[in-house]
C-alpha cells in the first residue's frame, strides 16, 4: 500500500512509528503506518453535523427531493412501533424500510430490519466496549423474537435515551431520484469533507447502511429500470460500440439477454417484473434465480459476498470524484470448464450527459472490488446482471445483504421455463428423526452425485440401486435449513431430488454402517413406515420465484382489500448471535462427511441419538455448486474459501476448527486464507487467534481484546492477501475515505 505520509499529521505517524518500534515483528512497522493512515482517513472526514444550514441550503438547491433531519428521536419515533406487533410473522418490512404506500404518512429514511441495528456495533448498552461478548449474547438472544415493550428495563432505557453515545444515526438524509442528485451529492461531500453512507434496504447484519455524523443516501425512490429494461439479444447482430456490451458479453457467456434493476429496487420488484413480461411475450421466456426475502436488496448479493459476480454484465457508478462513469470488459478470452475470463475493462464517463471515454479511471481494478469486495466504496447506478436461455449452470444463489455502496441496478441470468420445484421435509412423519440422513444426502447430492452410482456396488438388492444422478442435476438444485429440503429449478428437478433421496433411505443401513449408534438406523417397521409416508418429502410446485414469494403472501395491513405483499422475512429486535459463519471446503466436506457429523455432535453435545443432537441446529447453506470454481472471470474479489465451498454453516467457535479444515499458519506461509462466508455475517464474529489459528477467538473476553488479540471480520473473511489488495484499491479510489460503512473494506 502506498502511503501518503505528507498527508496526515505527524502526531499519527509519529503513534505508528512508536508503535512499531516497540512491536516483535520486524514487518510491523509498513502495518502500523498502514493501519494508521486507514484510521486518519476514516475519521479525518468533517462530521456532518459540523455543516451549516446555509451549506446544507446549498446541496437541497440542486436535488429533487428534500434533505431530511435524521436523529436518534426521528429513529424512535419512526421505527420503534413496528417491533411491537405480535406474532413476529405479522411484521412487515414494507412498512419499516421499503415505506411506499400513499397511505403511510410518515417516511423514515433510516428504519432497519432489526432494531439494533442502529446501534454502533448492534449493541445500545453505553458500556459496550467493556462488556465481553458472551454476557451480550445471553442478554440479546433472549429478545430476538421479543416485542419491544417486553425487552428488559435497562436495554429500553438505553434505547430511549437519546444521548447514548451508541446511536449511529447519520446527520442527515436523502433520497436520491436519478444519477444526477447522486452526483451533486458526492460533490458536495467532497466540497465540505462529508462523509456518506448508503443505505438500500437496511438488511445489513453488520449495520453496514447507517452511520453517525454522515450524510445518508437513500435509494429507495431511485429510478426504477426492471420493468422497463428486460431485453433479449441477438446474436446475429454486429456490436458496434460500448452501448452493446451487455449484449456481447451475454452472448459470450452463453446468454441471450440482460435486465437492468434500479438501486432502489428489491427482489420482489425484480421477480415481479419478470413475471409480468413472460405474461406479455406469451411464454415463460427468462427467469431470475436470485434471493427469497422480497424486500432484499439483489446489491448485497453481488457486491458483498459476491456469489452473483458473474451475473454482472456492466456497471454504472458514481465515483468518489464526482465522476459518472458506466463499465465492463470489453475483451476476454475463452477456457475450456469456465466462464469466459475477463483480460480488459473499459468505461465511459458522463460529461454533460453525453458518454465520453475517461481512461485515467483503474476501471478494472473497480470491476474486481465491485464484485465481492464487501461495501461501502462506491455509489451504482447500476448494474446489468444475465438472462439466461440456455441451461442452468452451477450457480446456487439464496440471499445476501450488503454492497458498495448504493446498488442500482442487477442484471441476472434468466432461465426458460425453469418452474420452481421445491421438495420440503416432514423430519419426523414416520417415527425416526431424519436429520441425520439429511445432512449426509446434501454432501452426496449436491456435492458428490457421482456417488450414488459407485455406491451400487455396496447394494445387493437390485430393487434398491441408486438411478443416476449427473452434475446437471446436482446444479439445478440448492439447500437452505428448516422444512424446506431442496429447491431446484427445472421441471423434474425436485422429482429427481425426491426420488434419490427416497432410495438413500432405503439403503441408509448399508452404506453407513457401524459408523453411529444402533438407534440411529431403521428397523425394519421403520422403513415401512417410511415407505408409506412417502419418504416424509412433498414438493410444491411455482411458476416462478415471485409466485412463490406470493404464496401465499402477506396481508397489506395498510391496503387490507388490495392484493397480498410477497412474503418477506419479518423485522426482529436483535440478528445477531455468537455464531460463525464457517465456510466448509467442499473437498474437505466430500472426503470427511462422517467426521463432520462426528465433529457436530462434539460440539453440540451427544443425546439419546445423533439425530436429536443435530436436528436444531441451523446448518448447511448449499448455495454452492459442484463446478462453483469455474464461475469466476478471473477479475472478482470472491474470496478462495467461497470459490471452494461445500457449505456455509452457522457453527459457534470451536477450537480446531479452523485449522481442520484450512491448515495451520506453516500450512499457509502464515498468510492468513479467510474461511468465513460474509452472508449474514454478524458484528461479534472474529477469526481465531493471531498467535494460534488453532484456537478460537473466546467470547468472554471485550471487544478490545479480541480486537487486538483476534483476525479481524474483514480478514477471517477475505483473507490476508486479498484484503490488503481490497485495501490497495480502496485507497486508489477513495483516498479521502468519504465512502464509509461498518466493517466494510478500510473500516478498520
Amino acid at each position: 500500500m502506498k502511503i501518503h505520509l505528507f498527508a496526515f499529521p505527524a502526531a499519527v505517524l509519529s503513534s505508528a512509528i512508536t508503535g512499531a518500534l516497540s512491536a516483535d515483528e520486524p514487518s510491523s512497522f509498513k502495518e502500523q503506518v498502514k493501519h494508521a493512515y486507514l484510521r486518519y482517513v476514516a475519521t479525518s472526514s468533517k462530521d456532518a453535523s459540523s455543516v451549516t444550514n446555509e451549506q446544507w441550503e446549498e446541496l437541497d438547491s440542486m436535488v429533487s427531493e428534500p434533505i431530511i433531519d435524521t436523529s436518534p428521536e426521528t429513529f424512535l419515533a419512526d421505527c420503534i412501533e413496528e417491533f411491537n406487533i405480535m406474532p413476529v410473522e405479522a411484521r412487515s418490512n414494507w412498512q419499516l424500510i421499503v415505506n411506499d404506500f400513499p397511505s403511510i404518512p410518515q417516511e423514515s429514511a433510516i428504519c432497519m430490519e432489526s432494531l439494533y441495528h442502529i446501534f454502533k456495533d448492534n449493541n445500545p448498552n453505553p458500556d459496550a466496549t467493556t462488556q465481553d461478548e458472551q454476557v451480550r449474547y445471553d442478554l440479546y438472544h433472549a429478545s430476538h423474537n421479543a416485542a419491544y415493550d417486553d425487552l428488559p428495563d435497562e436495554v429500553q432505557g438505553w434505547i430511549q435515551d437519546t444521548s447514548n453515545p451508541r446511536y449511529n444515526v447519520p446527520t442527515k438524509a436523502l433520497f436520491p431520484r436519478d444519477a444526477d442528485d447522486v452526483v451533486a451529492s458526492v460533490k458536495f461531500a467532497k466540497k465540505y469533507g462529508v462523509k456518506i453512507s448508503i443505505k438500500n434496504s437496511g438488511h445489513s447484519f453488520t449495520g453496514s447502511s447507517t452511520r453517525k455524523g454522515t450524510l445518508l443516501l437513500n435509494m429507495r425512490k431511485f429510478e426504477r429500470y426492471a420493468a422497463k429494461s428486460i431485453t433479449e439479444c441477438d446474436p446475429n447482430l454486429a456490436f458496434e460500440d460500448f452501448a452493446d456490451q451487455p449484449c456481447r458479453l451475454a452472448i459470450a457467456r452463453g446468454k441471450l439477454g440482460y435486465i437492468r434493476v434500479g438501486g432502489g429496487e428489491n427482489w420482489g420488484e425484480t421477480y415481479k417484473a419478470l413475471d409480468e413480461y413472460n405474461d406479455k411475450v406469451g411464454e415463460d421466456k427468462f427467469f431470475v434465480i436470485g434471493g427469497e426475502a422480497a424486500t432484499v436488496s439483489p446489491f448485497g448479493w453481488t457486491m458483498q459476498t459476491g456469489l452473483g459476480a458473474q451475473q454482472v454484465l456492466q456497471v454504472e457508478m458514481v465515483l468518489a470524484d464526482g465522476n459518472h462513469v458506466l463499465f465492463g470488459p470489453s475483451e476476454w478470452t475463452k477456457v475450456e470448464g469456465k466462464v469466459p475470463q475477463t483480460t480488459a475493462v473499459k468505461g465511459v464517463c458522463k460529461i454533460r450527459n453525453e458518454w465520453t471515454e475517461c481512461p485515467e479511471i483503474p476501471f478494472a481494478d473497480i470491476w474486481r472490488a465491485v464484485r465481492g469486495g464487501g461495501g461501502g466504496e462506491f455509489i451504482y447506478s447500476l448494474l446489468l446482471f444475465l438472462l439466461n436461455g440456455a441451461q442452468l449452470l452451477c450457480d446456487k444463489f439464496t440471499i445476501h445483504d450488503l454492497g458498495w455502496g448504493v446498488v442500482l441496478s442487477f442484471y441476472l441470468q434468466l432461465h426458460p421455463d425453469l418452474s420452481k420445484e421445491n421438495v420440503e421435509l416432514d423430519y419426523d412423519c414416520a417415527g425416526p428423526n431424519l436429520s441425520l440422513q439429511r445432512i449426509f444426502f446434501l454432501v452426496k447430492y449436491l456435492h458428490d452425485p457421482t456417488y450414488f452410482e459407485e455406491a451400487n456396488a455396496l447394494i445387493h438388492n437390485p430393487d434398491n440401486k441408486f438411478d443416476p444422478v449427473t452434475v446437471e442435476d446436482s446444479n439445478k438444485c440448492g439447500a437452505n435449513a428448516g422444512p424446506l429440503f431442496f429447491e431446484c429449478n427445472g421441471a423434474g428437478a425436485g422429482l429427481q431430488a425426491e426420488k434419490t433421496w427416497a432410495q438413500f433411505l432405503r439403503n441408509w443401513n448399508v452404506l453407513y454402517a457401524g459408523h453411529f449408534g444402533e438407534d440411529d438406523y431403521f428397523t425394519d417397521d421403520q422403513l415401512e413406515s417410511l415407505a408409506a409416508h412417502g419418504y416424509c418429502t412433498s414438493i410444491v410446485k411455482y411458476r416462478s420465484q415471485y409466485q412463490a414469494l406470493m404464496t401465499p403472501g402477506v396481508v397489506n395491513r395498510f391496503d387490507p382489500e388490495g392484493p397480498n405483499l410477497p412474503n418477506m422475512g419479518a423485522p426482529q429486535i436483535v440478528a445477531s448471535g455468537l455464531y460463525e459463519n464457517g465456510i466448509i471446503p467442499r473437498k474437505w466436506l466430500v472426503e470427511n462427511d462422517i467426521a463432520l457429523v462426528k465433529m457436530l455432535l462434539q460440539m453440540f453435545g451427544a443425546s439419546s441419538t445423533a439425530a436429536d443432537s443435530i436436528r436444531n441446529i441451523i446448518l448447511f447453506y448449499g448455495s454452492f455448486g459442484v463446478a462453483h470454481e469455474g464461475t469466476s472471470d478471473g477479475m472478482d474479489a470472491v474470496s478462495a474459501a467461497q470459490r471452494k465451498a461445500g457449505f456455509w454453516a452457522n457453527f459457534f467457535p470451536k477450537d480446531a476448527f479452523f485449522t481442520d479444515m484450512y491448515g495451520t499458519e506453516e500450512d499457509n506461509d502464515g498468510l492468513f486464507p479467510g474461511y468465513i462466508s460474509p452472508n449474514h455475517s454478524t458484528v461479534v464474529v472474529r477469526g481465531p487467534l493471531k498467535d494460534d489459528w488453532g484456537a478460537a477467538c473466546p467470547s468472554d473476553e471485550t471487544v478490545a481484546w479480541r480486537n487486538e488479540h483476534c483476525f479481524s471480520l474483514q480478514e477471517a473473511i477475505f483473507g490476508t492477501t486479498l484484503l490488503k489488495e481490497l485495501e490497495l484499491i480502496k485507497e486508489k479510489v477513495d483516498p479521502d475515505g468519504m465512502f464509509t460503512c461498518a466493517y466494510c473494506i478500510g473500516d478498520n
